[in-house]
């Protein structure tokens, strides 16, 4: 698929073309934070952050971030009007069978209902067809008109998450309040010793054809291990994880479910 890109009497350039990191990755941030800021996560936040520091970086940290993939939504297109950005699709690497996820397909709304994020995702669903082996994404289910688009481009629905949402302010619920429970759960935390415990529990409740440990993060053992414990291991990798498990009632050496709780330097969780 190509898209034709025009050349105005000014000499400026209004199309399609593929992400220029350097020159697009604060653009695009700020494309992401106005269009999904009613969804964004703390990570979703983060890599805001990033793709805004990383912008105002010189040559040598643009070096070492290459070097270390730390750079996100490095590939993908834009739209261009008159030179400004005014729309993006980003293309991210799946950690299995070579997959890409299609991410932050967004028209700033004074440009919408022209065809520009058709054109963008055709773009895209071309440059995976040459790099990789199948296209996945998420979208809202009360988004219509971004699903009928979808629907028009082949792909289909393969399940459906339930994001729950709680406000930082609100006060943690005391642990009393299960007492009022007949035969309240077992809730303990769990070590690194427990850890294959848990790998047999993600692996059968997120397998990795069905998308893994969340939005396609595939389920590894490394990924179950809590991190060092105190503030020495907060401070020495910017966050902490721990596990919190139900062990089976007749087999203490089972769990039968379980909690990832991450706690970050900067006081989210």
């Amino acid at each position: 698929m190509s898209a034709a890109g025009l050349i105005s009497a000014q000499n400026t350039f209004t199309g399609l073309r593929p992400i220029k990191p350097r020159r697009d990755l604060a653009a695009i941030a700020d494309l992401i934070e106005f269009a999904f800021a009613d969804t964004l996560d703390a990570g979703g936040r983060s890599v805001i952050r990033e793709m805004r520091f990383l912008s105002r970086s010189g040559p040598l940290l643009w070096l070492i971030a290459r070097l270390n993939n730390a750079i996100p939504l490095m590939r993908g297109f834009v739209w261009i009007e008159q030179g400004e950005l005014v729309g993006n699709v980003s293309l991210a690497p799946t950690t299995y069978d070579r997959g890409w996820i299609i991410a932050n397909v967004a028209v700033y709304p004074a440009y919408r209902r022209r065809g520009i994020a058709r054109q963008m995702m055709q773009a895209a669903l071309a440059w995976v067809q040459q790099h990789g082996t199948f296209a996945t994404l998420q979208v809202d289910a009360d988004n219509a008109g971004a699903r009928t688009l979808y629907d028009s481009l082949g792909f289909v629905a393969e399940r459906t998450f339930t994001r729950w949402r709680r406000s930082s302010h609100l006060r943690t619920i005391p642990a009393p309040i299960l007492s009022g429970i007949t035969n309240p759960p077992d809730i303990r935390r769990l070590d690194s010793g427990q850890a294959q415990q848990l790998y047999t529990l993600a692996t059968q409740t997120r397998p990795n054809e069905r998308g893994g440990m969340g939005w396609l993060r595939s389920t590894r053992r490394a990924a179950l291990r809590p991190s060092r414990s105190g503030r020495l291991g907060l401070m020495m990798s910017g966050q902490r994880t721990e596990f919190w498990g139900i062990p089976r009632p007749d087999d203490p050496d089972q769990i039968d479910a379980a909690l990832c709780v991450q706690r970050r330097i900067d006081g989210l969780t």
